[in-house]
């Protein structure tokens, strides 16, 4: 197990509480996320060759962005919100107004 998980440990130890109305909600999850993952790659790849095709940063620049202080401490709070976000539907799941408002 990734010892880096930010996936909170009663969710790693247990899988139990997951139930078969769930399986779609994460099926949903996971692909919405995957079409989000690739549309923020695109336009990440968009962003670099731009600023380096004017000259306005070298990779050694973006490489020095990645390792400063402010990106750290907005990369830590942005890995908590995104925790919670994905996970609180599994925890606490919403009102299906498929299933007539039943989770």
């Amino acid at each position: 197990m990734n010892d880096e998980s930010t996936v909170p440990v009663p969710f790693r130890e247990d899988l139990s509480y997951l139930q078969p109305q769930d399986l779609g909600r994460l099926m949903a999850a996971i692909v919405g996320l995957g079409g989000e993952i690739f549309l923020l790659k695109a336009e990440v790849q968009r962003l670099r060759g731009a600023l380096q095709a004017c000259g306005a940063m070298s990779q050694a620049d973006l490489e020095a962005a990645g390792g400063s202080d402010a990106f750290k401490a907005w990369l830590q709070a942005e890995q908590k919100a995104f925790a919670q976000v994905l996970l609180d539907p599994i925890a606490s799941p919403q009102p299906d107004p498929v299933l007539g408002g039943r989770p």
